[in-house]
């Protein structure tokens, strides 16, 4: 209800505390700004998206690892940082680069 934004105390799981994918580098501290959504890290955009997943938190990490191991080139993770209130005019702008599909659910069964 205020008209400045409060900062909220996020509380992590451990394991993200010495993650070195994780860590931001004094610079990054100093000049960046809270994004609200991160755009795919291998820049994975357009047509060479299959399949885009968006995801919040330690799942990026473990999603990031497994499309590695997979060499999966063709799928893309957004991440998804503010939940609350969800910014979907942002959220519209970053997928309009991909193309429309089908819909997968969660828990649909198809991989």
């Amino acid at each position: 209800m205020r008209r400045w934004r409060k900062p909220l105390v996020v509380m992590t799981p451990k394991s993200l505390l010495r993650h070195p994918r994780v860590a931001s580098t004094l610079e990054e501290c100093a000049r960046g700004a809270f994004q609200r959504i991160l755009p795919d890290s291998l820049g994975i955009r357009g047509e060479r998206a299959k399949r885009v997943i968006l995801c919040s938190g330690k799942i990026y990490y473990e999603l990031e690892q497994r499309r590695e191991k997979l060499q999966r080139n063709d799928v893309a993770i957004l991440r998804v940082e503010q939940l609350y209130p969800l910014p979907q005019k942002m959220l519209g702008s970053f997928l309009a680069g991909y193309p429309r599909g089908d819909a997968d659910t969660v828990g649909s069964g198809r991989a």
